[in-house]
């Protein structure tokens, strides 16, 4: 998305950055490709306020995802079978079996409020 300050400075803006640690980073400088304008347009999607110090640190935290998801795209996947889930999933149902009912007045005898073997609860709908 052209103006879009994560697509214009995502993954492929990562490459070739010079990676700046916290410690040495000034307010408003790139840390690895996120930049300001980054850092305040995330900051705005999560309606956060941020001093200078928290956008440093935000900035520094998100170019280490980045970085995360590098090492995560190098890894050789060739012979790995796609999954859905890494483990594997199955229902747990017990058999449907018939079985007495509870009786209405064992059901109501906690009730607050009844109205011969019904249940009474507040009013959640207009008229």
């Amino acid at each position: 998305c052209a103006g879009d300050p994560l697509m214009d400075h995502g993954r492929r803006g990562v490459e070739g950055h010079r990676v700046r640690r916290r410690d040495g980073n000034r307010a408003g400088e790139r840390v690895m490709g996120i930049g300001p304008e980054v850092v305040d347009y995330v900051a705005a999607l999560a309606r956060l306020r941020l001093d200078d110090a928290e956008k440093d640190t935000l900035a520094a935290d998100l170019a280490r995802v980045l970085e995360f998801i590098e090492q995560l795209d190098r890894v050789d996947i060739t012979d790995v079978p796609p999954t859905k889930h890494v483990i594997g999933l199955s229902n747990v149902e017990r058999p449907d079996t018939e079985s007495p009912c509870l009786p209405s007045d064992e059901a109501l005898a906690n009730a607050p409020d009844t109205d011969e073997d019904h249940f009474v609860v507040p009013k959640v709908l207009p008229d």
